[in-house]
């Protein structure tokens, strides 16, 4: 993924279910390759389990630092970082929870065929991508890891400017 002008290398790793556990995929990846920032995706509702956090937290070094991007926020009234910070201060619980992050971003997830022809989507998808791509610029712009992925290509359906 390039942002101003700078390669970054992103991996998608499923959530838990099943039998699957990320954090041991994370856990090989930072072994093998290392880890500059890593991304928490939540979903409001059930999807924010304190035991998949301390999971995915243990799964690296303290010094790694980890990022929240709440996703589905697509129908939250309001402006979807509102979820964050706003009167309910979803961000503060979490953080008393000992859920804690570096960073946020407050997301719609809606893919472009969901968006076209509903202009608030659309710019909500447009803030969103920018929201992602700004949180990783600023945790991840400093001297850090060289990485070279051979023959790796952009994942399906990043977010990216358009």
């Amino acid at each position: 993924m390039d942002i101003n002008g700078h390669a970054f290398d992103i991996y998608d790793i499923p959530g838990f279910g099943n039998d699957y556990d990320p954090a041991i995929t994370i856990a090989q990846l930072y072994t093998e390759r290392g880890i500059d920032l890593l991304i928490y995706c939540l979903k409001p509702g059930g999807g924010i389990v304190k035991g998949h956090y301390n999971a995915v937290r243990s799964a690296v070094p303290e010094r790694v630092p980890l990022a929240a991007v709440v996703t589905g926020l697509e129908k939250h009234g309001g402006s979807m970082e509102d979820w964050w910070s706003g009167p309910k201060k979803n961000g503060e619980t979490l953080a008393a929870k000992g859920m804690k992050f570096v960073d946020h971003a407050c997301v719609t997830t809606l893919s472009r065929e969901d968006v076209s022809y509903n202009m608030e989507l659309y710019e909500q998808r447009y803030q969103s991508t920018q929201a992602v791509r700004s949180l990783i610029w600023r945790n991840c712009n400093g001297t850090k890891r060289f990485t070279y992925v051979r023959g790796a290509g952009y994942p399906p359906d990043l977010p990216y400017a358009y």
